[in-house]
């Protein structure tokens, strides 16, 4: 079972445990439920979202692959000395005497042993519902009674992320104190998002609420900040925050105009070899009402374990209907737990990693990963089909990428990104027989009438013969699948020869669905389109030892054996 010096997996292979946090770079979980998601890495560095990991951001998170300090944190404090340190690596970079972080399919956990305090931290997402839940357990280890403080604390983003112009954005958010539950609310009066008018621009508020609450435990004393300064002190180092030193306030900086954050705790004692148990809930709904229901559903300390356990069946439910079993463990392990996982929570429904915060839907990449259903829940490549269909246009072009939530998008020259939808299409009915699909009447973007889906298909075809060079090579537009080739053909001249065998393939499966559907002499087209086709790359693709890569805009081929790189 793969292993190396900063962590391994368990025997089951289920659960990848890191037991020194310097790894080479930030090692993440994406748990994703399809709406709402969170990111977080074995520093505990991360962000959260719902529905658009770019657009509608909760937290706030600063990308850097160096430091990785800037998430959703935990501390605690030992009142009588003052010492502090988190229970996670970051922010304190604290030197436990046991760290272990373990990954698993849809949750992360950080075990730590400080300060004769065991500490277990365990971040999840609710299965069905779009609440992050964290559950925790201090223990103390040293036979004498503690008396300790614990804060959360987290930045509030509400809306576009990198949410890099603080010093205005502070001046829309409202945050208030929900004292019964023990919860801060907050709201946001601007949206940075694409104006749909000149009118609305900068005056969109932020069509939701989120909440941050705590819960499982009374304290002795409550701690309840909204406002980064009253928490962490000016001018201070996050590693020591004030207000967990010394006699913080306990329910201070809410209202507007201030640096709206989130922290939540207090104080309390621990006894000889006592356990505490308590559990933190962030949310995010249409109003305040809704936010404020979904911490009550989540409030009771059983209900939460249960979620938490709930998630990880829900995983193991997900990825269950295929198995793969072979002579090698590590390829067994990959594709029926980590691979499919990662496709599903980070691709197709958190569309983000630590490294890509974008909450798009990219035309050809989601419709490529959605394939990961066909042999678990060929349903869900179906309905990813058809969302994509519905992002195409009348001419047969579509969305480079698009954003859900405000439906813009990029529109580009890019040669192939269209042809996937006819792709993943074929895949899905050489899995399904579900030629029924092929009905299914999908509007266009320009035209809300719509057509079939066999006709969204045959645009596609349609846009690709459109757009061939005089001796009958595809145009490799503004890139194809190469992304890296954008300024290649961006005049209209330049060819692509990958291109040329991606459209072959695809000409000769849908012929086949075309004469399935009893389109006969549509099938035939095809046929005679690949031959047209097969012959011009033979002819001037081929260098005498390999198929050429493609050619600019002037004519010159690039991926010869004449160039000197490629």
């Amino acid at each position: 079972m793969f292993a190396n010096a900063f962590g391994h997996f368990d025997p089951t292979g289920r659960t990848f445990r890191i037991e020194d946090p310097r790894t080479p770079m930030p090692w993440v979980n994406v748990i994703c439920n399809g709406r709402y998601g969170l990111v977080v890495s074995q520093n505990g560095g991360g962000f959260s979202w719902l529905d658009n990991s770019q657009l509608n951001v909760l937290t706030r998170w600063e990308m850097d692959l160096v430091r990785d300090d800037r998430g959703k944190f935990l501390y605690v404090s030992d009142l009588n000395s003052g010492h502090v340190w988190s229970l996670s690596p970051a922010p304190c970079r604290t030197p436990f005497d046991v760290y272990r972080c373990e990954h698993t399919l849809g949750a992360t956990t950080f075990t730590t042993e400080h300060a004769g305090i065991r500490a277990t931290w365990t971040l999840t997402v609710a299965a069905e519902d779009p609440v992050e839940i964290w559950i925790v357990a201090l223990t103390d280890l040293t036979g004498r009674a503690r008396r300790l403080r614990i804060g959360s604390f987290f930045e509030w983003c509400c809306g576009v992320a990198p949410d890099a112009k603080r010093e205005f954005h502070r001046l829309f958010f409202t945050t208030r104190h929900d004292a019964a539950r023990r919860a801060i609310i907050v709201t946001k009066n601007m949206w940075d998002v694409p104006a749909r008018n000149e009118k609305e621009h900068w005056n969109r508020p932020w069509p939701y609420a989120a909440a941050h609450a705590v819960a499982g435990v009374r304290f002795e004393r409550d701690l309840a900040i909204a406002d980064k300064a009253l928490f962490l002190g000016r001018y201070t180092d996050p590693a020591v925050p004030a207000a967990m030193m010394g006699e913080a306030p306990a329910c201070a900086g809410f209202g507007r105009f201030g640096d709206a954050a989130a922290a939540l705790g207090g104080d309390l004692t621990l006894g000889p070899g006592q356990t505490v148990r308590l559990h933190y809930l962030l949310t995010c709904a249409p109003d305040e009402a809704q936010a404020a229901a979904l911490l009550d559903r989540y409030t009771d300390a059983a209900g939460a374990a249960e979620a938490v356990r709930g998630a990880g069946r829900a995983w193991d439910d997900r990825l269950s209907a295929t198995r793969v079993k072979t002579d090698r463990d590590d390829f067994d392990l990959l594709n029926n737990h980590w691979l499919p996982y990662q496709a599903i929570s980070g691709r197709l429904w958190g569309r983000t990693g630590y490294y890509q915060q974008s909450g798009a839907y990219g035309y050809r990449d989601q419709l490529q990963d959605s394939q990961i259903w066909l042999p678990l829940d060929p349903a869900q490549c179906r309905r990813q089909i058809l969302l994509h269909a519905a992002h195409q246009f009348a001419d047969g072009s579509v969305y480079h990428w698009w954003h859900p939530l405000t439906e813009t998008g990029l529109r580009t020259a890019c040669s192939d990104d269209y042809l996937w939808l006819p792709y993943v299409l074929v895949n899905y009915l050489k899995e399904t027989d579900d030629l029924a699909v092929l009905n299914e009447v999908v509007p266009f973007v320009d035209d809300a009438g719509g057509a079939t889906l066999l006709e969204h298909c045959r645009r596609a075809f349609a846009r690709a013969a459109a757009r061939m060079s005089p001796r009958g090579l595809p145009l490799i537009g503004s890139c194809d699948w190469n992304d890296g080739l954008s300024a290649l053909g961006v005049e209209g001249r330049g060819e692509s020869v990958w291109l040329a065998f991606f459209l072959a393939g695809l000409l000769a499966d849908f012929a086949r669905v075309l004469e399935t559907s009893g389109a006969g002499a549509a099938a035939e087209t095809f046929l005679a389109r690949r031959e047209r086709l097969v012959e011009a790359v033979d002819a001037h693709a081929w260098d005498g030892e390999w198929f050429r890569c493609a050619t600019r805009d002037d004519g010159r081929w690039i991926g010869t054996r004449e160039n000197t790189e490629g």
